[in-house]
């Protein structure tokens, strides 16, 4: 893999179960790591349901194999965050491409 290619900064933020002093369980992201990523733009729609606007988007990012990344995680990216839907592992080009989409919240 060509270090040159990963040009974008990119968080990936992991799930955290906490409980409150009320005894009930909260889930908080947190960041798991910080790396750096080449980032490819795959597809994006607007949609509007029940007088809401809505972004679909998906988005593919390429990162180094060893950053032990779970289907669980989410990446944040200039401030949005997305879910993983696939990762694809390449050994040989000692690479991992995750592709997410935008999470509308």
């Amino acid at each position: 893999m060509r270090a040159g290619a990963l040009n974008e900064n990119i968080t990936i933020l992991r799930s955290q179960k906490n409980r409150d002093e009320y005894g009930i369980d909260k889930e908080s992201w947190e960041v798991f790591t910080k790396t750096k990523a080449s980032v490819k733009y795959l597809s994006g729609s607007k949609t509007v349901d029940v007088q809401e606007v809505f972004f679909a988007e998906t988005v593919e990012f390429t990162v180094r194999y060893y950053h032990n990344v779970l289907p669980t995680d989410r990446i944040c990216y200039y401030g949005q965050q997305y879910r993983i839907i696939s990762i694809n592992p390449d050994k040989r080009n000692n690479s991992q491409t995750l592709v997410t989409e935008l999470i509308n919240e």
